[in-house]
């Protein structure tokens, strides 16, 4: 694993250049602007900008290129790397080519959630730990925002459009770059339920509280009369309330999202020993990359697919951005009960039993 990363460091702007032959000439000849100025001297800034424009959208060739496939194949960590270069140079924090790389990958959500809806199970991930995960009968939402902290990642127009294609909103626990007081109005105003811990919203009435002292399965409504299986798992971060959801679909599909789940060390029992209580096969397990302790908990949840989440989160501090490669690095070297998964954003991938 230790050369397959030195590979990709090394030689990371060869393989963007070369992989995918024709296609990705033809692309780099739309990268490569006859407008652009080919002299930047003295203008640091012009230069950079350049640079964000001509990298981000050589990394979105790269993941039309290499869609989301399980493990670490090499073009996968060379585009995700790339873009986590990007993301952890501060320059480019809230600057106009991250936000046009970052609305195109949320209009390849848009218009795949405008499609039918495929057989099995979609997983929609939006950005930082938002995903939709969606089957042919239900389609739900796991801490979608349009505003992370002081980050406006997702316009307005996007997140309808995101949302209005959803039937429930679960909400894991109350901080801003998962609870998002916009997204919420857009939920209930369609007739969708949000749900939330307890200290989330607390002076909201409209939202649906939930937290209990023990594991539950509770038969909960969404969108349109009918009702879903929720598992609902009693966790936290630090001293906030986290819900742990495990959501039960009309087909079968089960899905845990485990937000942002942190207890220490000392105070880990609840969510570990609630595997044993599930009573059902898990299929997919969503949980951030710095789950801790991470391959303890995915081997005793046990799924049949892990995929990791919160990768890149742009207004943390660059140490705690958690880098797509640090996704891999992690659990190439875990011995994990089933594949894994990592996605970026604006990426689907479809899960069949």
């Amino acid at each position: 694993m230790r050369r397959l990363y030195l590979i990709v460091f090394l030689f990371i702007p060869l393989l963007l250049s070369s992989c995918g032959g024709g296609e990705v000439k033809k692309s780099a000849e739309n990268v490569f602007s006859k407008d652009r100025a080919p002299y930047y001297w003295g203008k640091p800034g012009e230069y950079y900008e350049a640079q964000g424009d001509v990298m981000f959208s050589v990394i979105e060739d790269m993941l039309e290129e290499y869609p989301p496939q399980v493990g670490a194949p090499l073009g996968r960590v060379a585009a995700l790397s790339s873009l986590d270069m990007l993301c952890h140079d501060t320059r480019y924090d809230d600057s106009p080519p991250f936000h046009s790389f970052l609305d195109g990958r949320i209009d390849h959500l848009i218009a795949s959630l405008d499609r039918p809806s495929r057989k099995g199970l979609t997983i929609y991930k939006v950005f930082n730990d938002a995903f939709i995960v969606r089957t042919r009968k239900a389609t739900v939402a796991f801490d979608l925002c349009g505003k992370y902290w002081k980050l406006q990642a997702v316009d307005s127009l996007r997140l309808s459009s995101l949302i209005s294609h959803c039937d429930a909103l679960f909400i894991s626990h109350r901080d801003s770059d998962h609870a998002d007081l916009e997204s919420v109005m857009m939920f209930l105003s369609q007739g969708s339920p949000v749900y939330c811990p307890e200290d989330c919203f607390p002076s909201n009435g409209k939202v649906t509280h939930l937290r209990r002292e023990a594991v539950e399965t509770l038969p909960l409504p969404i969108r349109g009369g009918r009702n879903l299986d929720v598992t609902l798992i009693p966790g936290h971060q630090d001293n906030l309330q986290n819900n742990v959801y495990v959501v039960e679909f009309p087909e079968g599909y089960t899905v845990a999202h485990f937000g942002d789940q942190w207890e220490g060390k000392e105070a880990r029992p609840v969510v570990e020993n609630a595997a044993s209580l599930l009573g059902k096969p898990l299929d997919v397990m969503i949980a951030d990359n710095w789950l801790m302790p991470l391959e303890e908990t995915v081997r005793s949840f046990s799924p049949r697919l892990f995929v990791t989440g919160h990768e890149n989160e742009m207004s943390h501090s660059v140490d705690h951005r958690e880098a797509f490669w640090l996704s891999f690095q992690k659990l190439e070297n875990m011995d994990l009960p089933c594949p894994y998964l990592v996605m970026g954003w604006g990426e689907e991938f479809n899960f069949r039993k």
